[in-house]
C-alpha cells in the first residue's frame, strides 16, 4: 500500500499543466518570411497544396506546399484540413515546403471574408480588407531583426518608409492603429 502511494506521489510530482505560448502577432510578421492568404487546393499525410490570392510579405508564386503543424493538447487546429479552406498563413521557408510559424497562430481561418485572430485569451473578427491592408502596409513601414538567444528569438523593428507612410498606415484602420502600437514597443532605438 505504501509503494502505491509513494508511486502516486511521483507520478503527480512530475505532472505538469502544458499550455502553449502564443507569439504576438507582431512577432510573427517579424519572423515571416511569406505571409499570404488563398485556399487549399488538396490534403496529403502531412502537408497540404495552398492556392494563393494575395501576398501580404514576400515572394509571390501561384501555390505553395505547406507542412501541417504538429497538433497536441495544447494546440489543435480549428477544423480537420479540407479542400477549399480559406486561410491566412504566416511561413518560414523550409527545404521541401513551407511551415507556419507557432502552430495554430501562424495558420489563421478566415470565414465569410472575416480573419479570426486569437491573441492571449482574447479571439477577435476583422473584416479580410481591414486585416490584409493592415499586415501590408506594417511590412512596407517596418522591416524586422530577428536576433536568436538559445531558444528564443528576440524580434524588433526599424522604420524603413517615411513618418507620413506610417502616418497613413496607423491612421488608416483600428487594426493599423493596434498594430502600430504593438510594433512601437518593440522598435529599435
Amino acid at each position: 500500500m505504501k509503494l502505491i502511494a509513494v508511486l502516486f506521489c511521483l507520478a503527480t510530482a512530475f505532472t505538469s499543466q502544458a499550455k502553449k505560448y502564443i507569439y504576438p502577432l507582431e512577432h510573427v510578421i517579424g519572423l515571416a518570411d511569406l505571409i499570404v492568404v488563398g485556399e487549399i487546393e488538396s490534403v496529403e499525410q502531412n502537408t497540404y497544396t495552398f492556392r494563393i490570392t494575395e501576398t501580404l510579405k514576400g515572394d509571390v508564386h501561384a501555390s505553395i506546399r505547406v507542412e501541417k503543424f504538429k497538433e497536441w493538447t495544447c494546440d489543435t487546429r480549428y477544423a480537420r484540413h479540407e479542400k477549399g479552406q480559406k486561410l491566412c498563413l504566416f511561413l518560414k521557408r523550409g527545404l521541401l515546403s513551407w511551415s507556419i510559424i507557432n502552430g495554430s497562430t501562424g495558420e489563421r481561418p478566415i470565414l465569410e471574408q472575416t480573419v479570426y485572430l486569437e491573441t492571449g485569451e482574447d479571439i477577435y473578427k476583422l473584416p479580410l480588407t481591414e486585416f490584409s491592408e493592415g499586415i501590408t502596409a506594417c511590412c512596407r513601414c517596418y522591416k524586422s531583426v530577428v536576433v536568436s538567444l538559445r531558444d528564443e528569438e528576440i524580434v524588433t523593428f526599424a522604420q524603413v518608409c517615411s513618418d507620413e507612410e506610417v502616418a497613413a498606415f496607423k491612421s488608416s484602420s483600428k487594426f493599423s492603429k493596434w498594430l502600430y502600437e504593438k510594433i512601437s514597443a518593440h522598435k529599435e532605438h
